[in-house]
């Protein structure tokens, strides 16, 4: 098509609070025609509204990108409208939330708590709560749609990490370099000249600091000299072919009951620890809640430091490790991916030293049958 016409799609509303998608396209200057009537997107300016869909891992490996775009343009309002994940952009003066996180009249986009941390019995909730966008964007592959929102015009800037590539799941290079590309491709577009430099100790994201609860700050001084190991126990949306929670737990059991030397922490209370002393479960004993702002996760994070050894599963939410203050864990804490993902860990290592200009890795694999035998010959 080439220029900055593209094709209006859809001019439906679902009511009067909700948005109207205009124009679909993506970079590779396709676009959907439905009524063959065109636009020229530059005749108005577009707020920018960052979006995204999916889960906090997906959230997660773009939030440098996002934060960038909102750190390198001060004199601009962005928007958003994540379904989880909101805790991570605490602190970002000119990123606001389309609308209220914990409105009322807007319950029905919220999530149960189960489907959280991914159960794999709620596979059909995620397509019954939908977000805004969800029940009306044709494609989530699409990198843009325009959209009235509240008498403001929108550009659904979509940051779902496949989005931005199709094939290398998990490269940050590589996603890096899409995002740059997109970025030229909006400024293009739309007539935005936003600033994109990106330094590579920036390519991690950078947590905000959250508040801690009393529990975890009166637990915290009588147990932080024991020998203290993370394994998380939520089960992995994505990878469905791990274990079921079952296992996980089963395991973690073993390992308790073996190791009563040890300190073992986990996410998630399951009645199956009870009677088990050396266990402490960041719901139950800390107020670590599992909800749509994923705040346990980020709470989650400021707490492994404390930890020797941290076991991690094949999920983007386990690995708020590998966030912009990485080197403050020094050599004190080991994390492991549970599982043969051999690429996957390969790739998180890349960008590990590429962004920090490293040599050595900051995360090995242990195979699922192989967890009880490193925590208990590790050396603490």
């Amino acid at each position: 098509m080439g220029g900055s016409y593209y094709s209006i799609t859809m001019s439906k509303w679902l009511d009067t609070d909700e948005p109207v998608v205009k124009t679909i396209m993506n970079s590779s200057y396709e676009s959907i025609t439905i009524t063959g009537e065109r636009v020229d997107v530059r005749k108005k300016k577009y707020n920018v509204c960052f979006y995204n869909a999916y889960h906090f891992g997906d959230i997660y490996f773009t939030h440098p990108c996002v934060k960038h775009i909102c750190e390198s343009n001060p004199d601009v309002t962005f928007y958003y409208w994540y379904l989880f994940g909101h805790s991570a952009f605490e602190g970002t003066p000119n990123l606001i939330h389309l609308e209220p996180i914990d409105s009322a009249k807007n319950s029905r986009h919220e999530i149960s708590i189960n489907y959280i941390s991914s159960s794999p019995e709620n596979n059909g909730v995620y397509k019954k709560h939908h977000n805004l966008f969800y029940e009306i964007y044709p494609d989530f592959k699409k990198d843009f749609a325009t959209f009235e929102f509240h008498g403001m015009s929108f550009v659904a800037f979509n940051t779902w990490w496949q989005s931005l590539y199709r094939i290398n799941d998990m490269d940050y290079i590589f996603l890096l370099s899409s995002f740059k590309r997109k970025m030229m491709f909006f400024n293009e577009v739309f007539g935005w000249s936003l600033n994109f430099d990106f330094e590579n100790h920036k390519m991690f994201p950078e947590l905000p600091i959250v508040p801690m609860t009393d529990r975890f700050s009166a637990w915290l001084p009588q147990n932080r000299e024991k020998k203290l190991v993370f394994i998380y126990n939520y089960k992995p949306r994505s990878m469905g072919d791990f274990m079921n929670i079952e296992q996980i737990n089963a395991i973690i059991v073993n390992i308790c009951i073996s190791n009563p030397h040890l300190h073992v922490i986990v996410p998630r209370y399951d009645e199956v620890f009870d009677g088990i002393e050396n266990v402490t479960f960041c719901d139950r004993d800390f107020g670590f809640t599992e909800n749509r702002t994923c705040l346990n996760l980020v709470q989650i994070e400021h707490i492994l430091k404390y930890c020797r050894l941290v076991v991690t599963l094949p999920s983007g939410s386990t690995w708020t490790f590998m966030n912009r203050h990485i080197s403050s864990y020094g050599d004190r804490t080991a994390f492991y991916l549970w599982g043969d993902y051999l690429e996957c860990a390969k790739r998180l290592n890349n960008w590990y030293r590429y962004a920090m200009g490293k040599t050595d890795n900051i995360i090995q694999c242990v195979g699922i049958h192989g967890l009880e035998t490193l925590v208990r010959n590790f050396n603490y």
